[in-house]
């Protein structure tokens, strides 16, 4: 089955370019969840590694208790996550690059409800270094055209950082824990120098692309 999925999977890759890793979502419990959890290993390293010898990312999909329970392995580990978990917090200790917080978001110009995610690592930038992202956008409001964050800042970009720098101290890569709300606060100033430190590059605090690029590198170096 996990054979006959990645053919028809790479036929529709095919000729593409995707700037995302290629999720396996495995947490389907009347196919899948029926078997051992060696079986989903195997069906899982089948089509992940597949996608790879075809020149692509990939990356394991499912919630929070498939990952705590049955993608156990240190294999998983090693790709990229992306953890469905509806609630105001992810309680997954290890760490991941996507977070998926509900299925009852609302989006213009889609009808009925829709899943909403939360993004942690630049995988546009890491798959494809020579495409470059918008720096400049609006966030939450706010008018991020500088091109950073910094200290004092609170919207739903400084959200999405400060979850990737909770990711870096459950790896063990910085000690310092961010502060307990939206806010870039002195834990999380602390946090950006210690990472800026591990990168070698500026000390200055700033949360700006580089900062954030040394973020990504540092994590995935560290859970490949």
């Amino acid at each position: 089955e996990a054979k006959r999925e990645l053919d028809n999977c790479l036929k529709l890759l095919k000729g593409k370019k995707p700037r995302y890793p290629v999720y396996y979502d495995l947490e389907d419990e009347a196919t899948t969840g029926r078997q051992s959890n060696g079986t989903i290993l195997k069906m899982a390293k089948t089509f992940i590694e597949g996608i790879e010898k075809a020149g692509y990312w990939a990356g394991i999909y499912a919630n929070t208790n498939w990952f705590n329970t049955r993608l156990t392995d240190v294999w998983y580990d090693k790709k990229a996550k992306w953890v469905a978990q509806y609630n105001d917090k992810n309680t997954y200790k290890k760490p991941y690059g996507i977070w998926q917080y509900t299925s009852s978001g609302r989006v213009n110009g889609i009808d009925g409800n829709t899943d909403l995610n939360y993004g942690y690592v630049d995988y546009p930038a890491l798959i494809d270094p020579k495409e470059p992202n918008i720096e400049s956008q609006n966030i939450g409001g706010n008018d991020m055209t500088r091109g950073y964050f910094k200290k004092g800042d609170a919207n739903e970009g400084v959200y999405a950082y400060k979850q990737l720098l909770i990711s870096l101290k459950k790896a063990k890569v910085i000690t310092q824990g961010v502060d307990d709300n939206n806010i870039f606060g002195d834990g999380t100033l602390e946090a950006t120098k210690q990472v800026q430190r591990a990168a070698k590059i500026e000390v200055d605090g700033l949360a700006g692309s580089r900062t954030i690029r040394a973020c990504y590198v540092l994590l995935v170096n560290k859970i490949s």
